[in-house]
């Protein structure tokens, strides 16, 4: 949901550049103009270098280990993500500068209804997950209960199933 606010958002950009441009009879190379405004600069993050010489015991080493192991997928995880989204900022923009006849707008306003749907969607698809088990319960329950009123319930001739 955050990403089809975030393209919407960065094609409205892409389109206000041109309706700017349009204004002040002026073109801009929009692929220079996003090259020179969005640099993502990357994360100086730099892999700790372990000094195993140094005299710890073998917890305290596998401790400081898995840290930064950890820390380094965190790291470069976090600077894929970052270098990822400014690419896709780029690309809409462009994509929004280069196609300013759509309506972008009607998206925005339509927004609340995908929303809605969406909500409708997850709440339906979790009430089926939940069918299955739930009439699972119901029949072996009746089906329970039916056993019972078979195994114990007389005959009007007084005689036992038993």
């Amino acid at each position: 949901m955050i990403l089809i606010i975030m393209f919407i958002a960065v094609f409205g950009i892409g389109q206000a550049l041109y309706q700017s441009d349009i204004k002040e009879n002026e073109t801009t190379n929009i692929y220079n103009k996003t090259e020179e405004v969005f640099v993502w600069n990357s994360s100086t993050f730099e892999t700790a270098k372990i000094n195993l010489t140094n005299k710890l015991n073998e917890s305290e080493l596998q401790l400081l280990l898995f840290n930064n192991r950890v820390r380094n997928v965190l790291y470069k995880g976090m600077d894929f993500l970052g270098f990822s989204m400014f690419e896709v900022s780029k690309w809409g923009i462009e994509f929004g500068y280069n196609h300013p006849e759509y309506d972008f707008i009607w998206a925005t306003k339509q927004l609340p209804k995908l929303i809605k749907i969406i909500i409708i969607l997850v709440v339906v698809s979790l009430l089926l997950r939940a069918a299955l088990p739930l009439f699972a319960i119901f029949y072996l329950t009746g089906l329970g209960i039916y056993t019972l009123i078979k195994k114990y319930h007389k005959p009007r001739g007084g005689k036992s199933n038993v």
